[in-house]
């Protein structure tokens, strides 16, 4: 059930985040587990152009994010290592945001070291 990315010519990944489990397990409880299958299906990838929100297990879709759209990011660290990553980006005269959240802060780290060395932050 994995969707397969396809990567421009030169393109390569830099990192590949999915939210954490151990952060999560409310949701495994709630769920009786099943949101395993939802947390595997649903991934952001950061390749060296742009990023890629893979998600859905019926109706599996992309959301892609050129990095040049990328205005500003911010890391927010939470309490016990439980982090949020929101990204400012330009697009039809007004500055919207992103929001990548429930992931561990090593994983924000990485995520937003690699979307500002290939941005033009």
């Amino acid at each position: 059930m994995a969707q397969k990315i396809d990567l421009n010519t030169g393109e390569s990944v830099l990192v590949e985040v999915k939210h954490s489990p151990l952060w999560t397990w409310f949701l495994y409880v709630i769920t009786l587990g099943l949101w395993e299958i939802w947390r595997q299906q649903n991934k952001f990838i950061v390749t060296n152009q742009r990023l890629i929100h893979v998600h859905g297990i019926i109706n599996q879709s992309k959301d892609i994010l050129p990095l040049a759209k990328v205005q500003y990011i911010r890391s927010t660290a939470g309490i016990l290592g439980l982090s949020n990553v929101r990204l400012g980006t330009a697009g039809s005269g007004f500055l919207s945001s992103e929001r990548i959240s429930l992931i561990t802060r090593a994983d924000s780290l990485s995520l937003s070291a690699a979307i500002q060395a290939n941005s033009v932050i």
